[in-house]
């Protein structure tokens, strides 16, 4: 049995570059893919969890009032954001002509995964932990501009949180596309064996984790797995962090 090495994860030395350079569009920043990078690569999101936020779901932190607070609601049984409705699920089909997205088909342009992530409240959601915690600050910041400048209020209603063009719900192949642009704008290849592709974030977001000195329960916790094995996949050490740290050892 061959060993796969460890999953690419996207290059920490580019994320800053990608999120301020990368995601321009006729000269102009483009705040929501910002945002939704930002909330893959500091906030370990799943690409498809991005797709089930509503606009309510991301308010002030009232312990920091200059950072944003996430909240992730399963999409069908969450907690509606009008507590008239029983559920997310009931909310969508009662106010506007969407279901949740998990539940359209998969070959559908709205259809968005749910992987079962480790919910941590009996409201049916997880909330977004940072890392770096200050993130969560310019996090806010782009979700502002987002929302004043770009944000196109739908014709047809619905809370989703990032829309394209129309007012529509954005869709994971629009955000990936934009995203593969983006990279080759700074000069990447999008790859995954690179970790350049949007799933390369979450990889990065869990060995951040790890250098910082988080153990195995804390990564599961703060990656929302349902499982603490589920998360050794993206702390493995790579052959160069095994070779620095004898060297390291050496030294001393």
């Amino acid at each position: 049995n061959i060993k796969q090495e460890t999953a690419a994860r996207f290059p920490e030395e580019h994320i800053d570059r990608l999120i301020t350079s990368g995601f321009i569009v006729n000269g102009k920043q483009d705040f929501a893919s910002q945002a939704m990078t930002m909330l893959l690569n500091y906030g370990g999101l799943r690409k498809s969890e991005l797709f089930h936020i509503y606009v309510s779901d991301i308010t002030l932190n009232p312990n920091h009032q200059d950072e944003a607070l996430i909240r992730i609601y399963h999409p069908q049984y969450g907690a509606s954001p009008d507590p008239q409705y029983k559920n997310r699920m009931d909310y969508l089909q009662s106010t506007s002509k969407f279901k949740p997205r998990n539940m359209y088909r998969l070959s559908e342009r709205l259809y968005s995964g749910w992987k079962k992530p480790l919910l941590t409240n009996k409201a049916g959601f997880f909330d977004v932990i940072f890392n770096p915690p200050e993130k969560a600050k310019e996090f806010l910041l782009v979700w502002a501009n987002y929302l004043k400048y770009q944000r196109v209020e739908p014709k047809s209603s619905h809370p989703f949180a990032f829309t394209n063009l129309k007012g529509e719900p954005e869709t994971l192949k629009n955000y990936q596309r934009k995203h593969r642009k983006a990279v080759e704008r700074i000069g990447l290849t999008a790859r995954k064996e690179l970790g350049t592709t949007e799933h390369g974030h979450r990889h990065a977001y869990g060995y951040r984790a790890r250098k910082s000195g988080l153990n195995q329960i804390e990564i599961q916790k703060a990656m929302h797995h349902q499982s603490p094995l589920s998360c050794l996949v993206y702390i493995q050490p790579t052959v160069d962090d095994i070779r620095n740290n004898m060297r390291t050892t050496e030294n001393e």
